[in-house]
């Protein structure tokens, strides 16, 4: 299934589109939404369980499929090597060991993320605030 384009729908007036990469791990996915009761149009979808409003209810299904070895969703953000993360809030994320080499996290708020030992080599961090709540680039950031 590698490079498998996946496209979830059923859902009236609404359908979802995620490409990924499959290989043979344990990190399953499960995608949750809020559906509107009405028109039965998705919002909200992410890898995190949403605060719906009373007018749509949550949603969730597993895609049976598995990420390879080293990449991983966190705060709703898919971590991997190149990974566009322009402006993610990954504030207070467990960024351990991640592989970000050559992604892009310009404008990314990482403030107190973990990222012992995390491989930041090419990764472009312009105006991201680090873990220690410094914008990357000024004194005592720690990016």
């Amino acid at each position: 299934m590698a490079g498998t384009a996946l496209l979830f729908s059923g859902f009236a007036a609404g359908s979802v589109a995620v490409g990924l990469s499959a290989s043979a791990t344990s990190n399953s996915i499960t995608f949750y939404a809020c559906s509107n009761k009405t028109t039965g149009v998705l919002s909200a979808t992410s890898t995190k369980a949403p605060t719906c409003v009373k007018t749509s209810t949550r949603v969730s299904w597993n895609t049976g499929i598995s990420l390879p070895s080293g990449v991983f969703f966190a705060n709703g953000y898919l971590i991997m090597p190149r990974a566009a993360l322009w402006g993610a809030d990954l504030a207070a994320t467990n960024l351990t060991h991640a592989n970000l080499g050559g992604a892009n996290l310009s404008n990314a708020d990482l403030t107190g993320a973990n990222v012992t030992n995390a491989y930041l080599d090419g990764a472009n961090l312009t105006g991201a605030t680090c873990p220690n709540g410094k914008v990357h680039g000024h004194a005592g950031a720690n990016c």
